[in-house]
């Protein structure tokens, strides 16, 4: 009985995993596709930020009415009912006969993407101990790069970029007849792990904390995103490196990341969550002022691996962390919102900087995220000493 109860959970875990794998599919999807799908349309290449924000917008939109709407349907419910949406929205994109209908699948893929990732990210941080939340988004960086290697394949061997889109969605359809077979052990699911505790009383949120805790991971979330759209962009124009040498770099960055992540996970039972988070910000910091300063593409790389393995902790255990001080209700709805505005400072503040490098200078790139990560330091200083006079 008892091994039928942990094989049960195994199963969930890795559920959740899947999830969280093929919600990075279709984020990486569609940057890796719009050469093609523009060419076919013939739209200018910055429609595609017009896709991009209408996901991000209806992300932001069902990550915040994810405790309303949890209240009315069950987690498994909403896990099952949003990867449902964005296997549709990829359907429909693979469908499309205009860029019309692409933004039109771009509404079920952006709210089913949010659902999905509020639910996710509060589940484990309610039943799991803090490794399962950084593989948990460790994996969405497999997904990542699953997405455009399959895409790749499927082109290699002359599949439009239509049939390679509705091949994809169809993978997504299967995770959904596995989620709805399976959907009770979600339900079912009791933990038994200990989780990292660090604070013996949970108190109750003001909304000046509240409002700092959505500020940070807004500013933070531009840093975050700005680097996976203009790194390049910066090396190669400023630095004069070539777009090989850039693309390596970039890979890098997020090789750091995604493995940073895996590591962190084996090693949470030795952290404070709090300290690690700290930490990560501090490195991403070291990390950027080196690129500031770098000559050489060895201390590039350096500054890059560095930045990399700062960022990995400091999302999902900001996530992780509102399960630890507040209680479960409060919890859920600080996560969604940081969800959202990290949805939403991740589609501002790359535009912004986009069209500051556009029109003022490109060396622009490192001072605006260097500001961007000290300001995210100073908010997330302020939010520990105002924890601490909370627990006195």
């Amino acid at each position: 009985m008892i091994n039928c109860i942990k094989k049960s959970r195994v199963t969930t875990i890795i559920l959740i995993y899947l999830i969280y794998i093929s919600l990075g599919i279709p984020d990486s999807i569609l940057g890796v596709a719009w050469p093609e799908v523009r060419e076919s349309f013939g739209v200018p290449i910055y429609y595609g930020s017009i896709i991009m924000t209408i996901v991000s917008i209806l992300a932001a939109f069902s990550s915040v009415m994810y405790t309303y709407i949890v209240d009315k349907l069950s987690v498994e419910k909403i896990v099952v009912y949003s990867c449902f949406l964005t296997a549709i929205g990829l359907l429909l994109i693979g469908c499309s006969t205009s860029f019309l209908m692409i933004c039109f699948a771009a509404i079920p893929l952006g709210i089913g993407a949010g659902a999905v990732d509020a639910s996710l990210n509060n589940f484990v941080s309610e039943n799991l101990n803090a490794k399962h939340m950084i593989w948990l988004h460790g994996f969405w960086g497999v997904g990542a790069v699953i997405g455009p290697t399959i895409y790749s394949v499927l082109q290699r061997v002359n599949y439009t970029w239509k049939l390679s889109t509705i091949l994809i969605s169809m993978l997504q359809f299967i995770l959904v007849v596995i989620l709805f077979l399976n959907r009770k052990k979600i339900k079912e699911y009791k933990s038994t792990e200990e989780k990292n505790i660090e604070y013996n009383v949970k108190s109750k949120c003001s909304k000046h904390l509240i409002f700092l805790r959505i500020l940070y991971i807004f500013v933070f979330s531009g840093f975050d995103v700005s680097i996976n759209l203009w790194l390049a962009t910066y090396l190669q124009e400023c630095l004069n490196y070539s777009s090989e040498i850039a693309s390596i770099v970039v890979t890098l960055y997020f090789g750091s990341v995604m493995l940073s992540r895996f590591v962190v996970g084996i090693i949470s039972k030795n952290i404070e969550i709090k300290k690690i988070i700290f930490l990560g910000l501090i490195i991403s910091a070291l990390g950027t002022f080196l690129l500031l300063v770098s000559f050489n593409i060895s201390m590039i790389i350096v500054s890059v691996l560095l930045t990399g393995m700062g960022m990995c902790v400091v999302y999902p255990f900001t996530l992780y962390e509102n399960h630890i001080c507040y209680e479960i209700r409060e919890a859920q709805k600080i996560t969604s919102f940081q969800i959202a505005f990290n949805l939403v400072g991740g589609l501002i503040f790359p535009i912004a900087l986009g069209l500051f490098m556009t029109y003022v200078s490109t060396n622009l790139y490192i001072w605006f995220q260097l500001t961007l990560i000290i300001i995210a330091v100073v908010i997330r200083l302020i939010i520990s000493l105002e924890k601490n006079i909370e627990k006195e």
